[in-house]
């Protein structure tokens, strides 16, 4: 058995999420943060007055919002704080010769609360992107 086929084993491990009638969508705002793992499961919408390619889409945002663990947030977040961090290093007075210890640990220390801060915006954001997919949907006549 490849490694891929073991990681497929993994993921389709856990039933989807099927989202059918409006109780599940109301179901979905109440359950808060997700206890899976990122990308460890998915979100199915089965509504019949969908086309495909609508419920394509929809599956899609959805996933992406529900299962976000704000990495890329976090990335960006740090990206920006090591160039802040550089660029202080660099125009203290005594320029990078003037660096001692301190300044090292403080901006390794901006860097990680930076990253930190980031994930929990990330997280933060899709919690409440979600939110507002799934209100849109239920103020549709789909059900």
């Amino acid at each position: 058995m490849r490694i891929t086929d073991q990681a497929m084993i993994r993921t389709e491990a856990r039933p989807p999420i099927i989202l059918a009638s409006r109780e599940d969508f109301e179901a979905l705002l109440s359950s808060g943060r997700p206890r899976m793992l990122p990308g460890r499961g998915r979100i199915v919408v089965e509504i019949e007055k969908i086309d495909a390619d609508e419920k394509r889409l929809l599956e899609r945002k959805l996933n992406r919002y529900f299962y976000d663990c704000g990495c890329a947030s976090g990335a960006i977040a740090s990206s920006l704080a090591m160039v802040s961090a550089i660029i202080y290093l660099v125009a203290k007075p005594g320029g990078i010769f003037g660096v001692g210890w301190a300044d090292i640990g403080c901006s390794l220390l901006f860097i990680l609360l930076s990253a930190a801060l980031g994930k929990g915006l990330g997280i933060s954001l899709a919690g409440k992107n979600l939110k507002k997919t799934v209100r849109g949907l239920l103020n549709k006549p789909f059900f």
